[in-house]
């Protein structure tokens, strides 16, 4: 299975402490009393958009909402409720009560990640969102900019706009607009950055968190910039941006925007209107590769072949772009897959191998680079991927028993994270419920994949 990273916190409602000194979050009420209550009492709008099983909302419950500062402020200037966004077996009446006035805030403020964070007027305008975790200075930071828009950013924002601001500030204003959810003027900004300011900055001075994450935004505007940090110091640049991979992608993009997508679609920003339907890509290669080393440039036309063929929906050719790829990652000296690519390895194995091809040879192959993932990690996901492709190759017998043992170790992993917060906050009874339905859903996928296992039917 395709595994989605999140931080594993399954954590219970407030407690009656937290309640008294931290946001009061409102009960029961529907969009019009909310709006109602917000006008009566002169006050803005608060929503915290969250899911059962999103890490960051139970850290801003646990880390952020709790505390006096932030319930001192926000209870004085906002009204404030909480929406679960999805729905569980275990939902609370209270619970399924809002289903409705959630699906109305979802569709309405177009809400696709979580936690979600909308600052609304008494009327219902939007005056900013943000989206995952902030911690304590940074949240309070947007709920006052929220309630008093008239602030540092706006200032800065009209220096820069009659260009008083200095352009190693630049990029600190960018940062700071996205914080506070203006994204439109982020944009607007780091474009300009981007085209106007980037010459006037030495290569040392490109090498800072906030200019490196303009350029990996805007690749295609960067002269080449980015690509060539990243190619002469890609491992400082994933240490600066904190991601591994960064660097990787920006030389793979940065070829293909100059090389490659200019051969295959007439509208590259948005990859539509093919300009053929059959690329040629030895010549697109032996162009590469007159300025990049071989492994640089096979890289990026493997890339690239990649999103090509699945457009296309031209599999075959999309299953061996996948396994090139993989042929491409970095092994340690042992000839082990390192830490980095394991990850990778199995989400591309489940969702581009194990899905598109029956070719037994291709399977084998990728069988044994997941036999090393599984050995080397013991993830649940991991393991629910060798299941299928060991089922997939005929090991019915085999596939069941790993199939098995995914769902034993989801299930084990999600208790145990229960268990250690109601360590911390006994759970009234209507909380024990709430986690065995979670616990339910979280291997719900697994176990309707065992049951075709031994039924018989595929699992693709």
């Amino acid at each position: 299975m395709k595994r989605i990273i999140t931080l594993l916190f399954i954590a219970v409602a407030y407690n009656l402490f937290a309640q008294e000194v931290g946001i009061k979050f409102e009960q029961g009420l529907t969009q019009k009393q909310l709006f109602e209550k917000a006008k009566t009492e002169d006050k803005f709008v608060f929503i915290d958009c969250y899911a059962t099983w999103c890490g960051p909302c139970k850290m801003m419950d646990q880390q952020v909402y709790i505390e006096r500062t932030v319930g001192d402020y926000m209870n004085a200037h906002f009204i404030s409720i909480k929406l679960q966004m999805d729905s569980t077996k275990g939902d609370s009446e209270d619970t399924k009560a809002m289903y409705f006035t959630a699906s109305n805030i979802k569709r309405d403020y177009k809400v696709g990640a979580y936690p979600t964070f909308l600052f609304l007027s008494p009327q219902g305008d939007l005056v900013t969102r943000s989206e995952g975790f902030q911690n304590i200075p940074d949240f309070l930071k947007i709920a006052q900019y929220a309630y008093n828009p008239g602030n540092e950013e706006q200032v800065l924002l009209e220096k820069f706009k009659k260009g008083k601001l200095e352009a190693t500030a630049i990029p600190s204003l960018v940062a700071r607009l996205k914080k506070v959810g203006e994204d439109e003027e982020a944009k607007y900004v780091a474009k300009r950055f981007v085209s106007e300011f980037l010459d006037q900055l030495s290569d040392d001075q490109l090498m800072t968190r906030d200019i490196l994450i303009i350029l990996f935004q805007n690749l295609e505007v960067t002269k080449g910039r980015m690509l060539k940090l990243c190619l002469q110091q890609g491992n400082e640049v994933d240490k600066i941006i904190e991601r591994k991979g960064v660097a990787a992608y920006c030389v793979n993009e940065s070829i293909a925007w100059e090389y490659i997508y200019p051969k295959l679609w007439k509208n590259i920003a948005e990859q539509t209107n093919p300009i053929t339907t059959k690329p040629d890509w030895i010549a697109i290669r032996d162009t590469i590769v007159r300025k990049y080393d071989p492994r640089t440039t096979e890289k990026a036309i493997v890339y690239v072949k990649s999103k090509w063929y699945k457009q296309t929906k031209e599999y075959p050719e999309f299953v061996a772009a996948r396994m090139d790829y993989l042929r491409l990652m970095e092994f340690d000296s042992l000839g082990r897959i390192i830490p980095y690519w394991r990850e990778s390895v199995n989400n591309i194995i489940y969702s581009d191998i194990f899905k598109h091809t029956d070719d037994h040879k291709i399977l084998l192959q990728a069988l044994s680079w997941q036999k090393q993932v599984v050995d080397d990690a013991n993830d649940p996901s991991d393991i629910d991927t060798y299941a299928n492709l060991l089922y997939k190759l005929g090991q019915k017998r085999e596939g069941i028993k790993w199939e098995k043992k995914a769902i034993t170790l989801k299930s084990r992993s999600v208790q145990e994270a229960f268990e250690k917060e109601f360590e911390k906050h006994p759970p009234t009874e209507e909380q024990k419920a709430n986690a065995a339905g979670i616990i339910e859903d979280r291997i719900h996928d697994f176990k309707v994949t065992l049951q075709k296992m031994q039924a018989g039917q595929p699992t693709w």
